[in-house]
């Protein structure tokens, strides 16, 4: 599994923490992480797949007994991150628990049908919480197969209505760091000269980058951030710093992988270059002898993403 983060060490930053610096509402020491199975076996009639109407509408649902299904909502705390799974598809999406459930039973339901509910054992009852599914997987799942390989376990299965992650929680909150949201839209990239990037279905699905690249800058710049010089040096001696695509991978910028388009951050700057709050000064970064920042890239981030916040 790549190594997106630490110097020289195979561990890296847990995904809580990181997620709290770039949202400082967040609450590091509170996270859990749960698998939320769709109950896919319960759904007989349209709409399929009937797991949209959970996203669409920011919510998960349980239904049937109240102790047995509905009460398992009271274990989720606001933050929480649910992997939502569906039977023989896979995780189609991941998301933020929003409120503390309520304790409602709901008799007219968003999400199973009346003749669903009236074969529910111990009561037809739907429960509800709101829930903000950040990546949409759908049109993507990550398959059972994918998260076997990556958990090591040919044997692994989501199991339960509402499971706590306990054994698989590093892999998981790795795994939710890499399908994190992107920033917000900006405006349609122009034409540069330099190639995009390869594109490939991976286990992560991600587009495909040369993390070696990364691993350069950040080895070459000692993890210090080259905006502000701060590194993170972690309890344990490691260090920690990210790399920042200038130009973004992806649509709508399709930026190139490449060493000028690169630059090692720390997080609070790398979440500011992301979502354009501050302009890149070239002769204002910190500089290494082997890495030259692309002037052209820098220009495309102070034209399409630092200045669009203003239109």
């Amino acid at each position: 599994m790549p190594n997106y983060g630490m110097h020289r060490r195979k561990s890296r930053l847990p995904v809580s923490r990181m997620l709290c610096q770039k949202d400082p509402s967040l609450h590091l020491t509170s996270m859990d992480y749960y698998f939320y199975n769709t109950d896919a076996r319960s759904i007989e009639g349209p709409p399929r797949p009937r797991f949209r109407i959970l996203i669409d509408r920011g919510f998960a649902a349980v239904g049937g007994d109240r102790r047995r299904f509905g009460e398992q909502l009271h274990q989720l705390k606001q933050d929480d991150i649910l992997l939502m799974y569906e039977d023989k598809v896979g995780v189609v999406a991941v998301g933020r628990v929003r409120e503390r459930w309520d304790g409602k039973s709901h008799t007219n339901p968003w999400y199973y049908t009346p003749v669903e509910m009236r074969d529910f054992t111990g009561g037809a009852c739907e429960y509800h919480i709101k829930v903000e599914w950040f990546p949409d997987l759908s049109g993507n799942p990550i398959t059972l197969k994918v998260l076997r390989q990556r958990f090591g376990s040919a044997g692994f299965m989501p199991r339960g209505t509402v499971k706590k992650i306990v054994k698989y929680r590093a892999e998981i909150e790795e795994m939710v760091e890499e399908l994190r949201p992107t920033p917000l839209p900006t405006r349609a990239a122009i034409d540069l000269s330099a190639p995009a990037p390869e594109r490939v279905e991976t286990t992560t699905y991600r587009i495909l980058r040369d993390t070696a690249k990364a691993l350069y800058i950040k080895d070459l710049h000692e993890y210090q951030c080259q905006i502000c010089g701060h590194t993170i040096e972690l309890p344990d001696g490691k260090r920690y710093a990210e790399a920042h695509h200038i130009q973004p991978l992806g649509g709508p910028h399709n930026g190139p992988d490449v060493i000028g388009n690169i630059l090692c951050v720390c997080p609070n700057h790398h979440a500011e270059l992301d979502y354009g709050v501050s302009a890149i000064t070239v002769s204002a970064l910190r500089s290494s002898r082997g890495h030259a920042v692309d002037p052209e890239y820098v220009e495309y981030h102070n034209r399409f993403i630092y200045n669009s916040k203003d239109e």
